[in-house]
């Protein structure tokens, strides 16, 4: 099924957020938060915000049309006064919001270094057999985002933000706040899950 959304919107949107709290972007860390916000739609989610390619570009991970609305500011901050962005679905903008705190303390340049040393750029760099400063649009393959991106979650104990939470209780007395689906995993893999009951 088709995107509603475009990579457009989403780098517009990211923008709206920049501006909202006075922070402003330059194109090479718009281009990188918008390969963010796809992988991690692809892991929250389990599907693309967006249908747009994502290339291996020398600079990192890019989209072509993100890259060419917002070239001419070259290494300078984007400059708009008003963003028109479309209304996101709940779901989208908190993804987005999710990637943008994440990320925002970086700059493009830490971005680009984040980038590089991750395997699906590395990977479709490889396919495209390039070296690092040679040229390339090989496309970046969703599945290769969602398989690191999954792995880094799990490593870093992330939670999803569109799961429902439930608080448990540990042995030492503190409450915590877990996704369901975290706490689902770890009752299967330690053969605790018996039956899910239904209320």
């Amino acid at each position: 099924m088709a995107s509603q959304y475009t990579a457009l919107n989403v780098a517009q949107y990211i923008l709206h957020i920049a501006n909202h709290e006075g922070q402003s972007l330059d194109p090479l860390k718009l281009g990188k938060l918008v390969y963010y916000v796809q992988s991690w739609s692809l892991v929250f989610k389990g599907e693309p915000i967006f249908d747009d390619v994502i290339e291996a570009w020398t600079h990192g991970p890019v989209v072509s049309q993100v890259y060419q609305e917002y070239k001419k500011f070259g290494y300078k901050k984007i400059s708009t006064l008003a963003i028109a962005y479309p209304n996101f679905g709940d779901e989208e903008a908190l993804i987005i919001r999710e990637v943008w705190d994440k990320y925002k303390h970086l700059s493009g340049r830490q971005l680009e270094k984040q980038t590089h040393n991750e395997s699906p750029w590395q990977e479709a760099r490889k396919r495209a057999n390039v070296n690092h400063q040679d040229s390339s649009k090989e496309p970046i393959l969703p599945k290769d985002m969602k398989a690191f991106y999954e792995k880094q979650f799990k490593e870093l104990n992330m939670k999803n933000p569109l799961s429902p939470t439930a608080t448990v209780r540990l042995k030492s007395g503190e409450d915590i706040e877990v996704g369901l689906d975290v706490l689902f995993d770890y009752l299967r893999e330690h053969d605790e899950l018996i039956q899910l009951m239904s209320a």
